[in-house]
């Protein structure tokens, strides 16, 4: 019945009297009101009168809104029984009906019975030579049936009588519901308004009085705030003239009070969050680095060799001597007085070998100031053993000068051999480079594709460096051989490179052999491709170029200095151009110019591998870029006899920025990458952008300096700290204490590269320069001598080993303990545990599927060529251990386990009855005419289980061929497992047994494998985990694309049902059939997913594990609803690094995903030495709202991750 309503359809201008309607949708009748209401329209409008003689009584008005009011009570009443005595009829039909389909139910069982009677006495008398005996036994049977049928159908009657109840107590509560509805609806509406305005009253009143109150305390607390900032500005102030007047020892010691008073505010901050905790020790280093930094020369008396103007916030006089390019560490000769013309004369340094003290005064200078920055990250004021500090950081800049006022434009002229402005340059580029290697560790925000360019600046400063170089040597040719000039340039780079191997040799339990070491401390390293990836300090692989290059210089700058404008512009476009050949020739002998991707990090299997490592660190690789700078500083010498071309301010203005915004282009927009930019970008491809960034900060001799030049040299100070941080990178990312890699640690990284740089780098070099051709080889000896001795104290092969138990923030990792049988494993010749799957039955135990995985290669001959296999030994292992409560008790608060002994899945059959291993299986093999070599990967087994429930009790399958497809919920066969196997012909599934999910090679099957070499999905279904070696025939799931690898799929049950995750972008959902086909489909999009996508491009989101189903509103406070929880990855294979994140989708279809946590806190492992670490998740389990993630780390070992359900929720966002 359709609900009443209730409007109003009159109500005269007083607002005394109106009417309301009690309709149904089917009543067209009129109301008095309604025809009262076309009465007054039809009349004739009566002329208003000026007196009230005409107007209504107010009692009568009265009396007629009563009776209104009395017909509408009565007309609700007469409604009201109306509905009362059609809800009664309603019950009585529906009780008739329930009664009317009883009686045909029993007719329908007594004509059943009948039937089955017939049907039984034909079936006698054509068996009627039976013996009396088996004719007793088919009576009994038929009694035992019949009483099986009439306990069914007692069942039933009771089933039908509970439902009758609760039909009938569900009529009684709707019938009740809709008598209070209609109660309120016949409520008065004038009731109703006043009551909503006394409501807007008080809701009007109480939020004055808020307002009042919040305004009055508003008003207080900005009093408070601005009465304590004036006068903490007027206590700043007054200490700040004071402090003036103090010397540096007393102005140390007023120091001491803040600092003690800022460790007492720390005690304060302990029981607050550890990210607060981390940045606030984060700031006091970076403090201590500050006073390191302004102390640190403070003996040396130089406070008078400084400008006498500086800028008002800058009131410490050290802090700018030392961040500037002080030159009280580097041996000035501060007793020597200089006269203000000596100042202001241009005329590069002088310095005095016998007492290693310089001279700023003297003209008569061998050695030119550019020299001081003449190495591409080192800080200038220290590049060179003649010069060490720039004349403008000595000369006061008076406004009264002369020569400044007589030629405006001088001032804007870069003067006769300064410091170009390449400090923030420097900089920013080794912060990039951090930021690059975070990235390929995983450890920066894989959202960010400007990460991902951190590589592209090394080359840059092999530029840098040929740029300084040939332009000081052009402003000042001096007489210098190879040996001596790469002798007194090691003061630059080694002592820093030295104090950072000696320290991370510390830092570390197991390293590269000895011979490595040496080579390394010898600068070596990057002329052996095999141990150029995993030596220690391996980002230094760059200073074992530069000494080369330095060996190098004196010859080529004798070919450089000479070139004439057309000469110099045609050997930049060959170093552009050339360096080509270096993609195209290895690709005529691969046909893909894409040839080193198939290259992985630290693996050294082939000499394709040594190619691609070659290319990349090679000193001989980058000769072109280091030629490039020389030519680069040729370039700027001669377009000063051009200087005439108006244009060109104008051009070398544009120059920096113009590079700078090309780069950006690259590293921010990925359809503005160049092709093949792995190697490209390193060799070629960016070398024009970067070019002009150098050149545009360069300037033009005789010409105004560029703009961003002028801003730049302003920080140019940063360039003593830029290769500092370069080499500290990899020990501050091991020192670390935080959580994530965010701007915290990039200040924990500059901080201790200004610790190293004041208390290693600066007295090193006074040491160094005493006698620098001894120190050029003695230094590196000793080095060898002490690595080698620190090596000895390591164990194990050089990788690191996870602990047994990992804690963490609300989540404990540990090692499963898993062990193959003895016989097994002399059977197989061993391996590792890799890529677990759990699943739990419901006799309490735990099921455990892994994969034996080891390589292992081999090459054999035959007529006409070779066959180089490898060999990817694969097994899965299943086995259980049975847990109970105090078990699982102690694996969630201690991290033990009971050992779980594997076995091999030996039943495992292919469709033909062959077992599932190679030669049975097909490989992917591929034909190298080049060196008449067949290269074959093959697989011997299936790969990477999954393993979850067959069923929750016992189930009838509907055939004897597997478990694929169980029988509907009420089928009869399902009363016992003799009845399924006997009176129906099917396979009984226990719910002991389980299905497992895996990939592996399609099976040959008597056919080619022609576009058949790749890996499919299969399901086997009924496997008795304690007896593996039953047969069990895997089944191929027909779901995806035949001729492209199919891996990673996500199965999950529901209902009974077998379904599985296709892929995440889109979320695909497809379910399974019993024939290994697809049913229906299931597609939906996950916004935050494809935004992902988008941002990492060369990375594949891919599904893990399966999926569990979750009700627990108290443990998802982020999401109570129902829902499933499942796993994928995000995985960059050409360095085989994944980031793992979980997720949750909808019970029902079409699976919506509903949100997508934070990475997962997994344990990384290398899977070999050299090789980056990485985790691969492969299973999840839940029991109790307690969650257990299984991995493998680096394919060496199983592990599982334990978090409660809470904990995890915390991960969603």
């Amino acid at each position: 019945m359709a609900p009443t309503e209730i409007s109003t359809i009159a109500e005269n201008e007083f607002g005394s009297a109106f009417e309301v309607q009690i309709k149904s949708p089917n009543s067209q009748q009129k109301t008095a009101a309604q025809l009262r209401l076309e009465s007054y329209a039809k009349m004739e409008r009566l002329p208003r009168l000026k007196t009230m003689e005409g107007a209504p009584r107010s009692g009568e008005r009265a009396d007629k809104a009563r009776q209104q009011n009395e017909q509408k009570r009565e007309a609700a009443e007469r409604v009201r029984m109306g509905l009362a005595r059609s809800n009664d009829a309603k019950r009585q039909g529906l009780a008739e009906q329930l009664e009317k389909a009883h009686g045909l139910r029993q007719g329908a069982i007594h004509s059943r019975k009948e039937r089955a009677a017939q049907h039984y006495e034909k079936v006698m008398k054509a068996k009627g030579g039976f013996h009396s005996t088996k004719i007793g036994e088919v009576e009994a049977k038929r009694q035992n049936l019949e009483e099986q049928l009439e306990k069914a159908h007692g069942l039933r009657e009771g089933a039908i009588h509970s439902r009758k109840e609760r039909a009938a107590r569900h009529c009684e509560k709707v019938m009740k519901k809709k008598d209070d509805a209609q109660q309120m609806l016949a409520m008065s509406a004038a009731e109703a308004k006043q009551r909503l305005e006394e409501a807007l009253l008080q809701k009007e009143a109480l939020r004055d009085q808020s307002l009042a109150e919040i305004m009055t305390k508003a008003t207080k607390h900005n009093e408070k705030v601005a009465q304590k900032v004036q006068e903490q500005q007027i206590a700043m102030e007054s200490k700040r003239q004071s402090s003036k007047t103090l010397p540096p020892s007393e102005r140390l010691l007023d120091l001491s009070m803040p600092w003690q008073m800022t460790i007492l505010r720390f005690r304060l901050w302990r029981r607050k969050d550890s990210y607060t905790a981390q940045w606030i020790l984060v700031s006091l280093y970076f403090l201590l680095a500050l006073l390191a930094v302004r102390y640190s020369s403070w003996l040396l008396k130089v406070k008078d060799a400084l400008p006498d103007s500086l800028p008002p916030w800058l009131e410490l006089e050290e802090l700018l001597m030392n961040v500037g390019g002080s030159h009280a560490d580097t041996g000035v000769d501060a007793d020597r007085e200089c006269t203000v013309e000596e100042l202001v004369k241009p005329g590069p340094l002088f310095v005095d070998d016998r007492v290693s003290t310089f001279s700023v005064c003297s003209p008569d200078s061998s050695v030119s100031v550019l020299e001081a920055t003449d190495h591409a990250l080192l800080p200038d004021s220290q590049a060179d053993g003649d010069a060490t500090l720039a004349l403008p950081t000595l000369v006061p800049t008076s406004p009264t000068n002369a020569d400044s006022a007589a030629h405006p434009a001088a001032r804007d002229a870069p003067p006769t051999g300064p410091r170009f402005a390449f400090g923030v340059a420097r900089y920013i580029a080794s912060l990039h480079v951090v930021l690059g290697h975070l990235n390929a560790r995983g450890l920066a925000p894989s959202s960010v594709y400007l990460c991902c360019w951190g590589y592209t600046w090394v080359p840059w400063f092999f530029m840098l460096s040929g740029f300084i170089l040939c332009a000081a040597e052009m402003n000042k040719p001096r007489q210098e051989g190879p040996v001596e000039y790469v002798a007194r340039r090691l003061v630059t780079i080694y002592p820093v490179y030295a104090f950072g191997l000696l320290l991370s040799a510390c830092l570390t339990s197991a390293g590269p052999p000895c011979w490595v070491l040496v080579l390394q401390a010898w600068l070596l390293q990057a002329w052996v491709p095999t141990i150029t990836e995993w030596g220690l300090q391996m980002q230094c692989w760059f200073l074992s170029c530069l000494v080369v290059y330095w060996a190098m210089f004196p010859f080529l700058f004798g070919m450089v200095h000479r070139m004439t404008m057309p000469q110099a512009i045609l050997g930049m476009v060959l170093a552009v151009c050339v360096p080509i050949l270096y993609l195209l020739i290895p690709d005529l002998f691969y046909g893909n110019a894409s040839w080193y991707e198939y290259h992985s990090w630290g693996l050294m299997r082939n000499f394709e591998d040594s190619l691609v490592v070659m290319l990349k660190f090679h000193p001989m690789c980058y000769v072109h870029v280091f030629l490039l700078g020389m030519l680069l500083a040729r370039f700027r010498i001669l377009l000063h006899d051009i200087a005439g071309f108006k244009e060109l301010p104008v051009i070398m203005d544009f120059l920096a920025p113009v590079g700078y915004l090309g780069l950006l282009l690259v590293f921010n927009v990925p359809m503005a990458a160049p092709p093949y930019a792995k190697l490209s970008a390193r060799i070629f491809a960016l070398l024009p952008l970067q070019a002009a960034v150098v050149l545009g900060l360069a300037g033009v001799e005789g010409l105004r300096e560029p703009f961003l030049a002028r801003f730049f040299a302003r920080l140019n100070f940063l360039e003593t700290y830029s290769y500092c941080v370069y080499v500290m990178q990899f020990i501050c990312m091991k020192l670390w204490f935080g959580q994530e890699y965010d701007l915290s640690f990039f200040i924990f990284l500059i901080a201790s590269a200004t610790f190293v740089q004041v208390f290693v780098q600066k007295p090193s070099d006074k040491l160094w320069r005493l006698s620098p051709g001894q120190a050029s080889w003695l230094v590196p000896a000793v080095m060898s001598l002490l690595l080698i001795l620190l090596s000895l104290r390591w164990t194990g092969v050089p990788d690191h080993v996870l602990p047994d138990k990992v804690e963490g923030d609300g989540y404990m990792d540990i090692r499963l303990p898993l062990r193959l049988e003895a016989q097994d494993w002399s059977a197989t010749g061993g391996g590792a545990f890799i890529n677990p799957s759990l699943t739990l039955l419901e006799d309490g135990r735990l099921v455990v599927a892994a994969r034996l995985h080891r390589r292992s290669s081999h090459l054999s001959h035959f007529h006409g060529g070779s066959l180089l296999e490898e060999i990817w030994i694969s097994k899965i292992l299943l086995g259980s251990v049975a847990m109970n409560n105090k078990s699982w008790k102690l694996l969630n608060r201690s991290g033990e386990m009971p050992e779980i002994l594997l076995k091999l899945w030996d039943g495992l059959q292919m469709a033909d009855g062959k077992p599932w291993i190679y030669p049975n299986m097909c490989y992917r093999e591929k034909w190298l005419p080049q060196n008449r070599t067949m290269m074959r990967f093959v697989v011997t087994g299936p790969e990477d289980p999954k393993v979850f429930p067959l069923t929750r009790k016992g189930s009838c399958a509907e055939s004897m061929a597997g478990c694929w497809v169980l029988r509907a919920s009420s089928d009869f066969c399902h009363v016992n497992q003799s009845f399924c196997e006997a009176k129906c012909n099917s396979r009984w599934c226990s719910p002991h047994e389980v299905q497992v999910a895996f990939n592996s090679y399609t099976p040959k099957e008597g056919k080619s494998c022609d576009h058949r070499s790749v890996s499919q999905m299969f399901l086997a279904s009924g496997i008795d985990v304690e007896r593996p070696e039953l047969v069990s025939q895997g089944q191929h799931l027909k779901c995806g694309q035949l001729d492209h690898s199919e891996k990673n799929w996500i199965p999950f049950e529901r209902e009974g049902q077998t379904y599985v995750v296709y892929s995440m972008i889109p979320h695909l959902v497809r379910e399974l059939k019993g024939t290994g086909s697809c049913g229906q489909q299931w597609r939906s999009i996950f916004p935050k997913l494809e935004e992902m996508q988008s941002h990492l491009l060369d990375a594949a989101i891919r599904g893990s594990a399966s999926a569990i189903y979750l009700d627990a509103p108290n443990a998802t406070a982020r999401l109570p609803e129902p829902h499933y929880l499942a796993l994928f990855h995000a995985a960059d294979l050409k360095v085989r690094r994944y980031v793992h994140y979980a997720y949750r989708f909808a019970p029902k279809p079409p699976f919506q995903i509903l949100q997508v946590s934070k990475p997962l806190p997994l344990q990384m492992l290398p899977p070999m030495p050299g090789a980056p670490p990485f985790a691969f998740a492969s299973g999840i389990l839940l029991r109790e709202e307690q969650v257990i993630l299984t991995y493998a780390a680096g394919d060496r070992e199983s592990r599982a991750l334990l978090m409660s359900l809470k904990q995890l929720d915390k991960y969603f966002e």
